[in-house]
């Protein structure tokens, strides 16, 4: 969805850096109550959110794991040397504008510390999540399920765990 001026919060990032994994986290955290604006993967959809003054998160992976996780995903139908310059327009255009309105966040923080970083979302930017939704104990069940049932072939892959800031 794109984001608008009355958009609550933006979660973008290069394909296959925790984007779906994080809205549903934040769908969990926020009982469906939130405008959220995702998945573009268009460094010009950050641009919009911060001239809106949208909140943003910027989610990051490691660029090989990123890249062959996506042409995997895309069963190698798009050029490998055009994904990986891909991914480096997208962080060399949306990096200066980390700041106050802009958060970035690792494949690993988001899929390993949601919870923390569930909380640090909230603090930062004002917004009403819930942690407890999210407990380390049964957050991964419920965003797998809602996972799932929005893309269920989402089930077939797998996904590295490393990533390093871009």
């Amino acid at each position: 969805t794109v984001v608008k001026p009355d958009t609550d919060l933006l979660i973008d990032g290069y394909p296959r850096s925790s984007n779906t994994w994080t809205e549903m986290l934040i769908r969990e955290a926020g009982a469906d109550k939130l405008k959220l604006a995702h998945h573009a993967h268009a460094a010009a959809h950050v641009i919009k959110a911060q001239r809106l003054g949208v909140p943003s998160v910027v989610l990051y992976r490691d660029p090989d794991a990123a890249v062959t996780s996506f042409l995997t995903l895309l069963e190698n139908r798009v050029d490998a040397r055009g994904a990986y310059l891909d991914y480096v327009r997208f962080y060399k255009a949306v990096w200066p504008m980390r700041g106050p309105n802009v958060a970035f966040f690792s494949f690993d923080d988001m899929t390993n510390r949601s919870t923390e970083a569930v909380a640090y979302i909230a603090e930062r930017f004002g917004l009403p999540l819930s942690v407890d939704r999210v407990s380390d104990t049964g957050s991964g069940s419920n965003v797998f399920e809602r996972m799932y049932s929005n893309a269920p072939d989402l089930k077939v892959l797998g996904q590295s765990h490393n990533s390093k800031p871009p």
